[in-house]
C-alpha cells in the first residue's frame, strides 16, 4: 500500500467555515500510483469506494443515497440488495438500442431466468413478453394496438393461439356474442367455427352440420338436408323427436314423422297420441281404425245377422240378412255355416250348408245337418266355417284371450264337412302352445309358432328338434337311425377311439 505524503487538504468553498470531524473524510490511494501495478482503488469516505472498477456504497446512517445529474455506465448497472425506486415524476424514460432486433429487460429470481420484457420485432413490432429462453412470445402488443396471446404476429384486436376461457357473463357489445361480418371471426377447431347467424361444426367425424339460429333453429347436413328443425331429428329416412325410445302402434310411445321416397316424390307420415286442430283442417283421405273389444273369442270369417227366417220344407230355411249397412249377404253356395249362442245358461247351436242364394243378395237358403239340435231364428249370428267344394273358402281364423291355454291365434283350413272336429283342421297356432300335443315335439309348450311350414329369412336358434331327418339334441347332431350303428353321428366331445374329433361315420358301437 502506498500512501500520499502530502498533508495539504483543500476544502471546497461550500465547506469553509464549517466544522470537519476527524475521520469524516479520508482519501487513500491504493496502488496505481508511482509505477504501482493493478487497478487503482479509491476510498472517498462516507462509505463511497471504487474498487476494481466498481462503485461500492455503504452508510452508517439510515435512508438512501441521493444522486444529482446522470449516471453513465458502459458495462451496465447492477443493483444488489434492496430495490431501485423512483419516487417522483410520472414518466420513467428507459432508452435502449431500438435499432437492434430486440431491446429487452431481463427478469431473474434467485439467479434463475424468468423472462424478458421489452420492444421486439419478432413477427410484429411492439412490446413483448418472452419466456425464460427468449424463444417464445407469450404476449405481444403491436404498434397498431393489436394484442396477441401466444401469437407474435396478431392480426385481430385480440388474437389468441391456444384455448380461451371466459367465466361469468361476458358481453360482446350488447349481446353475449355479436358477429356481424359474416366471416370466421372466431377461429375453427376440428371443423367448427362461428359465423354470422350460424354455427358450423362436426357432430361426427365425417358429417358436417350447420346450426342456424338466426331465422329458424335447424341443423343441416352437408347436403343441406334437415337433421334438426325446431325439435325434430332426422336419422336416415325417419325424423324423430328427442325420445329415442319411440315405439309404434297402439301400445307404443313417443312420436315420429316419417319420410319415404325420393326428394321429388316424398311422402310423409305422422304418428302421435292425439291431434287437436284449432283452425280448419283439409283431409283428402282419412282412414279411421277403431279398436274393438269383445267378451270371449273372435272368429274371423264371413258373417251376418238374421233379420227374418222362413221355413221352406224339411230341413230347409230361407234366412234374410240384416247387417245394418245395406250390403248383400256374404255367403256363397256350398258354404258351411254355423250358429252357436250362449243364452241364459243354455247353448243354442246349429250347422248347415248353403243350398242357394238370392240374386239380389237379400237372403240365402240353408239345409240344416240332420244332427243339428236347433233351427235358425231371428237375431241369430251366423259365420262361415268352411265350404264343401271351394278350397278357397274352407279356412278361417280364431283369436282368443279367454279360451283354455289362451292367448293364441289359430288358423283352420280344409273344413269341408259339417260337424267335423276343429282340432284336426288347425294348421297354425301363434301364441301359447301349451294346449298342443305332437309326437315329434314331446316338450311342446310355452309361447311360439306351431305350423306345418315356416319360411324364415334370417337367423335361427334351435336347441333341439329335427331338420331334414337330422336330429338336434344338446351338443349333438345325427342322422335319423339312432345314436350309432347307422347314419352319421356328430358330437361336440370325442373319445379315445375317435381321437377327440367327435365325428363318427357309420359308428358300430356306442360312443364312450
Amino acid at each position: 500500500m502506498t500512501t500520499l505524503n502530502t498533508k495539504i487538504l483543500r476544502v471546497p468553498k461550500e465547506y469553509r467555515n464549517k466544522r470537519i470531524y476527524q475521520g469524516a473524510v479520508t482519501v487513500s490511494v491504493i496502488g496505481g500510483l508511482a509505477g504501482g501495478g493493478g487497478a487503482p482503488s479509491y476510498t472517498a469516505g462516507n462509505g463511497i469506494a471504487i474498487v476494481g472498477g466498481e462503485i461500492a456504497m455503504s452508510s452508517p446512517y439510515t435512508g438512501a443515497f441521493t444522486f444529482t445529474g446522470k449516471v453513465t455506465s458502459q458495462n451496465g448497472l447492477t443493483v444488489t440488495g434492496g430495490s431501485a425506486e423512483i419516487t417522483s415524476g410520472n414518466i420513467v424514460p428507459i432508452v435502449m438500442n431500438t435499432a437492434a432486433a430486440q431491446s429487452l429487460i431481463q427478469i431473474k429470481q434467485g439467479g434463475a431466468d424468468k423472462g424478458f420484457f421489452g420492444y421486439s420485432n419478432s413477427g410484429s413490432t411492439g412490446i413483448a413478453i418472452y419466456d425464460s429462453t427468449l424463444s417464445t412470445v407469450n404476449l405481444m402488443v403491436t404498434d397498431a394496438g393489436k394484442v396477441g396471446i401466444g401469437n407474435p404476429a396478431p392480426e385481430y384486436d385480440l388474437d389468441v393461439t391456444g384455448h380461451c376461457r371466459i367465466t361469468g357473463s361476458p358481453l360482446f357489445g350488447n349481446h353475449v356474442l355479436s358477429l356481424t361480418d359474416g366471416t370466421r371471426d372466431i377461429g375453427q377447431i376440428g371443423g367448427g367455427y362461428f359465423r354470422h347467424g350460424y354455427f358450423l361444426g362436426s357432430v361426427y367425424s365425417n358429417d358436417s352440420v350447420v346450426l342456424n339460429w338466426k331465422d329458424t333453429p335447424q341443423i343441416l347436413d352437408a347436403d343441406n338436408e334437415g337433421l334438426f328443425t325446431g325439435s325434430v331429428f332426422r336419422f336416415g329416412t325417419h325424423i324423430y323427436s328427442k325420445d329415442t325410445t319411440f315405439q309404434s302402434g297402439f301400445t307404443g310411445k313417443g312420436w315420429k314423422l316419417t319420410k319415404t321416397g325420393s326428394a321429388e316424390e316424398a311422402t310423409y307420415g305422422l304418428e302421435v297420441d292425439s291431434l287437436r286442430v284449432r283452425g280448419s283442417m283439409n283431409v283428402y283421405e282419412m282412414i279411421i281404425n277403431k279398436i274393438r273389444a269383445t267378451n270371449g273369442s273372435l272368429w274371423v270369417s264371413d258373417a251376418c245377422e238374421l233379420s227374418d227366417v222362413v221355413f221352406v220344407s224339411g230341413d230347409s230355411y230361407r234366412c234374410y240378412v240384416d247387417d245394418h249397412t245395406n250390403n248383400p249377404q256374404p255367403f256363397a253356395v256350398n258354404d258351411i255355416i254355423k250358429c252357436q249362442i250362449y243364452w241364459l245358461g243354455n247353448v243354442k247351436e246349429w250347422q248347415g250348408r248353403i243350398n242357394s242364394i238370392d240374386a239380389g243378395g237379400e237372403y240365402f237358403v240353408v239345409n240344416l245337418d240332420a244332427s243339428a239340435p236347433d233351427i235358425p231364428e231371428i237375431g241369430d249370428t251366423v259365420v262361415r266355417i268352411g265350404n264343401v267344394t271351394d278350397e278357397d273358402r274352407q279356412g278361417s281364423i280364431y283369436l282368443t284371450s279367454s279360451d283354455s291355454n289362451a292367448p293364441y291365434l289359430e288358423i283352420l283350413d280344409d273344413y269341408d264337412t259339417a260337424y267335423e272336429p276343429f282340432a284336426d283342421k288347425s294348421v297354425l297356432r301363434l301364441g301359447n302352445l301349451d294346449g298342443l300335443t305332437d309326437g315329434d315335439f314331446p316338450t311342446l309348450g310355452g309361447y311360439g309358432l306351431y305350423t306345418t311350414h315356416a319360411f324364415l329369412k334370417g337367423g335361427i336358434h334351435a336347441a333341439f328338434g329335427k331338420i331334414a331327418n337330422w336330429v338336434l339334441s344338446g351338443n349333438r347332431i345325427q342322422s335319423v337311425g339312432g345314436t350309432y350303428g347307422t347314419g352319421i353321428y356328430i358330437d361336440s366331445v370325442g373319445d379315445a377311439a375317435a381321437t377327440g374329433i367327435g365325428l363318427y361315420i357309420y359308428r358300430s358301437t356306442a360312443p364312450v
